[in-house]
């Protein structure tokens, strides 16, 4: 590649593309990372491993899991799906992992596996983010925090705390599927 700012622009036509590329790679890198922590053989450790594997990307991989989950200047992936069906698979895979845990009666068998997911990943988010910019006091542990809500948050989910969010099937969108007029994707 040429030395200068502007050669990237030949490999990439804009700045939204070099975004996409870049989260793209990211998220190559943490469906890695998530699929070697899940090989426990309990479901539910295998839930806990593969979230534990996640929150560690943001240590690991801090200006990805930025790009990736944080920086609003970044396209809407689920906006741009072309390219990134594979996210798409990995998030079945979360998914699976959650409905095998129900399966195994470690999670209650009402909890809907995707709704799980997001709770999941959203509860990390905030630990993540905290960590990579450095919020708390001195002395206090980024780790501990994050154990510390992804236990709870399991514990939650097995107490089968009654839940709100309805997850979007975003699945179908992908296939082509209609979106109701007047709704949006997370209306769904």
């Amino acid at each position: 590649m040429k030395n200068d700012a502007a050669a990237i622009y030949s490999y990439y036509p804009s700045k939204d593309d070099i975004f996409l590329a870049l989260a793209k790679e990211g998220f190559h890198r943490l469906d890695a990372k998530v699929q070697s922590a899940a090989c426990t053989g309990d479901p539910l450790e295998d839930v806990r491993a593969c979230w534990w594997a996640f929150y560690e990307f943001s240590k690991e991989q801090p200006e990805y899991f930025l790009l990736m989950f944080v920086d609003r200047s970044v396209p809407r992936i689920t906006e741009q799906w072309d390219g990134f069906e594979f996210l798409q698979q990995m998030l079945n895979n979360a998914v699976s992992g959650i409905q095998k845990a129900i399966d195994a009666g470690a999670f209650p068998a009402t909890l809907n596996a995707n709704a799980a997911m997001h709770m999941l990943w959203a509860g990390l988010i905030g630990p993540a983010v905290v960590g990579i910019r450095h919020r708390l006091a001195s002395g206090e542990d980024y780790d501990a925090l994050a154990r510390d809500v992804l236990n709870t948050t399991i514990a939650g989910l097995q107490a089968g705390v009654a839940t709100t969010f309805v997850s979007c099937k975003c699945a179908e969108e992908i296939a082509g599927a209609a979106i109701p007029a007047g709704a949006s994707r997370h209306e769904l």
